[in-house]
Formats: C-alpha cells, structure tokens, sequence
C-alpha cells in the first residue's frame, strides 16, 4: 500500500517542483537558440550539421554569415524567455532560502 500525503506535504514539495520545470524549460530554451545559431551557420540542413560535429572537412560554414531575419527574431524572442526563465529560477530559489531561514529560527 501506498501512504497517501497530506496537504501540507504535497505543498513543501510544490516548489521544488516548480524550480525543475523552470530549469527544464531554460534547457529547452539553451538548446533552440544553440540550433538557431547552428542552421544559421551551417545551414539548415541536419546531415551537414552532423557531418561538422563528427569532423568532417566538407562541411564548412556558409560564406558570408548572418542571420536571417526570422533567425534573429526568434533568437531575440528566445533570449527574453531566457531572461524571464532565469528571473523566475531565482525567485523560486530566494523563496526557498528565506522558508529555510525560517524553519533554523524556529528550531532553534
């Protein structure tokens, strides 16, 4: 059998919670602004990105390099998501810390 928990319990457990979800998100966010930089490059081909990953010599980037314009706009999108992300992973984390503080004071 399985203990069921209370309230109480399943509420100290929200913000642990929280905190992995925001840090699974900013992977998520890390990992497409990387792809965006990548098929930028390289373009948007996967074999020619894996080709360069695995140290081929065919593949070299692109002459004359930029952005395109949906690339940057979506990479700019990304970096405020990113922002925000980080901001709300520190407040969890802040929130965490001062609940601890408070359960030293109390104990002792």
């Amino acid at each position: 059998m399985a203990a069921i928990r209370t309230l109480a319990e399943e509420d100290a457990k929200r913000p642990n919670r929280e905190r992995e979800r925001l840090v699974r998100e900013r992977t998520r966010i890390v990992n497409r602004m990387k792809s965006c930089l990548v098929s930028s490059v390289f373009g948007t081909s996967s074999r020619r990105c894996a080709k360069h990953r695995s140290g081929s010599k065919r593949c070299r980037p692109r002459r004359g390099c930029r952005f395109r314009q949906t690339h940057f706009s979506s990479f700019v999108e990304d970096m405020a998501r990113l922002r925000f992300v980080m901001d709300q992973i520190k407040q969890v984390e802040e929130a965490r810390a001062q609940r601890l503080e408070q359960a030293r004071k109390i104990v002792h």
